[in-house]
């Protein structure tokens, strides 16, 4: 099989819409010089050119020699679509030259003519049955650039690798058109839809489109050229062919022979011109029902209802974003938030947060929240909402903000409130150690044992009185005797019976006497007289007086150092003049 010519053809015309001349300087390039262009050239052509001058190799019937030697030349190994469509471009770049300057050189650096080889039988077939057709667009004649391309160019999509030195002249403009059409760099850049320059054909890729897609030669150029290429009919006695409906195409070409239709146009491929085809797309929908006829869209789908559809609309939803731009084509969402940053908006994502939670499951769909703790257990997870606990104190100022507080009690001052404060008194000690856990104790006094520390229990002895009425606060006492009435129960006070002498000194603690009229024998009064008519006393009744007596002050805490006595008896007695005082003002009052 012979290759594609590996280098550029005619890769090196002067910029078409200036004067300067262009050398060739590309790599492999042989240096022959180029004809400057300083014209556009204008179409159709008022006839075809039945002969060409070649430089050095002198005037050449164009249809029945020079072709034939190009295409075979240039990609003499193709089969018969690819070496039609390498036919077309060669024939182009024919005609600019022979308009432009009246003859073309023989080389890379515009077209090989010489190369050694005879033309093949497939080579005159593919000339012969395109004889006279060439490239236009927008009024002009176009200049068919063909590189080799690249030689790996494989199905499905028989797009070449961007990093092979060929294919970065190469464009591919199928489905294309108007401005969209991309320019090659091997010619002039003019304007958007300048007709001159309309891209670059691959000549392996055209073999790869003929081989793997069934491609004819029209749906080759439009995949390099643009799918609203013109495909135009020269006239003159070289090039003569029946055409009824006098489009420039010949009948036995034209895929609507009786319907003038030069641009050959065939959306589906199905062999039937647009002009004369009912279902351009063919999908099954009459072109005139058919809200995309030139898009396959069976199912017909409008997502904004504009009548235009989905499959020919560039904006799907209508939003003003245009669908290639936009994360949600087919939902309307101008303001294109995207919560979560995935490329896909929140006007079409299921789960806007990406927190593995589906929006209409999650209680935060635009907080990632994967655990969806919702303290309040209001539905609105704590994640999003201002108030977690709702108590009515939005999280920024409630010194609970996960348990509701509404009184937003701090015992300690700490700024955690009680309700979620592990040690609400501040002493040091949990709450759930502390034996006063809102009574700040932290040396845990409990007196009586009872599990409640002294700092918050009302009874801190235990003898079942309140410590506000208990005359024996911290000693067990439930009889609250209090024999002297001073307010100091006799189970606590030094001086039972407010005397003036301590218990431990006193020979009868609990009877009050007067010192002068004391027995110095036993420390207690002396007995009255007995009454006149009344029994005395025996001595054995006396005697067991004043044994009682001395029973009595043998109890008395001896052991009391007589420093703690003294006090407490000062403290007695001082607390017992109070006392006298007070009931004498009221006496006197």
């Amino acid at each position: 099989m012979t290759l594609p010519s590996t280098k550029l053809v005619a890769a090196t015309l002067a910029m078409m819409v200036v004067s300067t001349v262009v050398g060739c300087g590309a790599s492999g390039f042989e240096g022959e010089d180029v004809d400057s262009v300083t014209q556009d050239v204008s179409a159709p052509l008022p006839h075809a050119y039945c002969t060409i001058a070649v430089k050095g190799k002198g005037t050449k019937s164009m249809e029945d020699d020079y072709l034939p030697h190009v295409i075979t030349c240039e990609n003499g190994g193709a089969d018969l679509e690819a070496l039609k469509a390498q036919a077309i471009a060669a024939r182009s770049v024919a005609y600019y030259n022979m308009a432009t300057s009246g003859s073309i050189c023989d080389g890379q650096g515009c077209q090989v003519y010489s190369c050694g080889a005879s033309p093949s039988d497939r080579a005159k077939k593919a000339v012969e049955e395109t004889r006279g057709m060439y490239l236009s667009y927008g009024g002009m004649l176009t200049y068919g650039f063909y590189v080799s391309g690249d030689p790996g160019t494989d199905p499905p999509g028989c797009v070449g690798n961007p990093g092979y030195s060929m294919e970065k002249y190469v464009t591919y403009n199928h489905g294309k058109t108007g401005h969209d059409v991309k320019q090659t760099p091997l010619g002039g850049m003019g304007p958007p839809g300048y007709g001159q320059n309309r891209g670059c054909m691959s000549q392996w890729g055209a073999r790869c489109l003929e081989a793997h897609k069934g491609y004819d030669y029209r749906h080759i150029l439009q995949f390099y050229y643009g799918d609203d290429i013109k495909i135009v009919q020269a006239t003159g006695s070289c090039v003569a062919i029946d055409d009824k409906d006098k489009d420039g195409v010949a009948d036995d070409q034209d895929n609507c022979p009786t319907i003038k239709n030069a641009s050959q146009i065939d959306t589906d491929h199905d062999g039937k011109g647009d002009a004369c085809d009912a279902d351009d797309d063919g999908d099954g929908v009459k072109d005139a029902a058919d809200n995309c006829p030139k898009n396959k869209n069976p199912d017909q789908t409008d997502t904004d209802g504009d009548g235009k559809g989905n499959a020919c609309d560039p904006d799907n939803d209508n939003d003003t974003v245009k669908d290639e731009k936009d994360n949600c084509p087919n939902a309307s969402n101008k303001g294109q938030l995207d919560t979560d940053k995935d490329g896909k908006g929140d006007a079409c994502d299921g789960d806007d947060d990406n927190d593995g939670i589906s929006d209409d499951q999650d209680n935060c769909p635009r907080n990632a929240n994967p655990k969806q703790v919702d303290s309040d257990g209001d539905g609105k997870g704590d994640a999003c909402e201002a108030d977690d606990d709702g108590d009515g104190i939005t999280d920024a100022d409630d010194n609970c903000p996960k348990v509701a507080n509404a009184d937003q009690m701090d015992t300690d001052k700490d700024g955690k409130g009680d309700d979620c404060d592990d040690d609400r008194d501040g002493d040091g000690i949990a709450n759930g150690s502390d034996n006063c856990p809102d009574a700040p104790n932290g040396d845990q006094a409990d007196a009586n044992g009872n599990g409640a520390g002294d700092a918050c229990d009302d009874d801190a002895d235990g003898d079942g009185v309140p410590d506000a009425s208990d005359v024996c606060p911290q000693q067990a006492d439930p009889e609250q005797k209090d024999t002297d009435e001073d307010g100091l129960g006799d189970a606590c006070d030094p001086d039972i019976d407010g005397d003036d002498v301590p218990n431990a000194a006193d020979g009868c603690p609990v009877q009050e006497e007067v010192p002068t009229d004391q027995d110095p024998a036993t420390g207690c009064p002396r007995s009255p007289a007995p009454p006149a008519q009344g029994p005395s006393l025996t001595d054995g009744s006396q005697a067991a007086a004043q044994g009682s007596c001395a029973a009595t002050r043998a109890t008395g805490v001896g052991s009391v150092p007589g420093w703690m006595t003294a006090l407490a008896v000062a403290a007695a007695v001082l607390l017992r003049r109070r006392r006298r005082a007070g009931m004498q003002g009221r006496a006197t009052g």
